[in-house]
């Protein structure tokens, strides 16, 4: 599944690839017609997707096994680097997730309480409930909201949890001990360091740019390179090395269904560059 939408296998390309390995033998069984391969060929699709259905519960009983509240399962949604993906919880809350990131929620969502962790990005539009407040948990932060549109970036390999929220009002508190750290009204940016000290700051922002990535494109405004390789990183799902970077450099631009390559040779005309792709290991290097 990507983006929301379940791969149906083609039957008539998995019967040429039928043909093809039997037509490499030099010959084709008289026995077997079209329609029976196709056959064959949708109960070797039904197989896969059944096999993929079992996998995905297998993670849940693990997950059950080594965490959480003693024998509750806890459903677990992953996009891997370089897709995205969307999920509506059982309280039609939608969930869209970045390159990279990790949602779980248990099995008992919505009954006593609205809980779910994130790891990574996620943009979240919480369907109202005064009964059960919802709260996500990132990192030192728990960002607790009734109903309300609001983006969180928790990723392990960064220092700061960030919050910016779209609409609504959202509650920003230490996870360790509930302390209130800010309350948030809309376009604001709630900065939380991950250190000892928990310290939070709030910025006023552009929150539906912040979140602009769960419409298919990124947009840059005046970003330096370091931040927007690592968001390119994780949009690709590649690994990005940088060399003789530009302390002053900063892009204006916008990424929509350009490839990566098509992306560096833009980037090469707003500054000069050599880059090299091997692979998920890419090199770019300022003149």
């Amino acid at each position: 599944m990507e983006n929301g939408k379940i791969f149906i296998p083609d039957k008539e390309i998995v019967w040429n690839r039928i043909r093809g390995v039997v037509w490499a033998k030099g010959r084709i069984p008289h026995p077997y017609s079209r329609a029976v391969l196709y056959r064959v060929a949708g109960i070797a699709a039904s197989v896969a997707l059944v096999l993929g259905a079992s996998v995905a519960l297998w993670l849940a009983h693990v997950t059950a096994a080594s965490g959480g509240s003693a024998g509750i399962q806890r459903n677990i949604v992953i996009a891997p680097p370089g897709h995205k993906t969307q999920v509506v919880l059982p309280d039609s809350t939608v969930v869209w997730l970045n390159a990279g990131s990790r949602l779980s929620y248990d099995c008992l969502y919505n009954t006593k309480a609205r809980m779910v962790e994130l790891e990574g990005e996620g943009c979240f539009d919480v369907r109202s409930n005064p009964g059960l407040p919802f709260t996500v948990h990132a990192g030192n932060v728990d960002v607790k909201a009734l109903g309300t549109t609001f983006n969180i970036k928790a990723y392990s390999d960064e220092d700061e949890v960030n919050v910016a929220l779209i609409d609504g009002s959202v509650q920003l508190l230490a996870a360790a001990d509930c302390r209130l750290l800010a309350t948030l009204r809309p376009n604001q940016l709630g900065v939380v360091e991950k250190d000892e000290s928990g310290k939070c700051r709030v910025v006023d922002c552009d929150a539906e740019l912040e979140a602009v990535w769960r419409f298919n494109k990124l947009k840059f405004e005046n970003v330096p390179v370091a931040p927007m390789m690592k968001k390119l990183e994780r949009w690709y799902g590649v690994h990005i090395r940088v060399v003789n970077v530009p302390p002053e450099r900063t892009y204006r631009l916008t990424v929509k269904t350009e490839t990566l390559t098509e992306l560096l040779r833009l980037i090469n005309k707003l500054t000069p560059i050599e880059y090299e792709i091997d692979g998920e290991e890419v090199t770019v290097r300022y003149k």
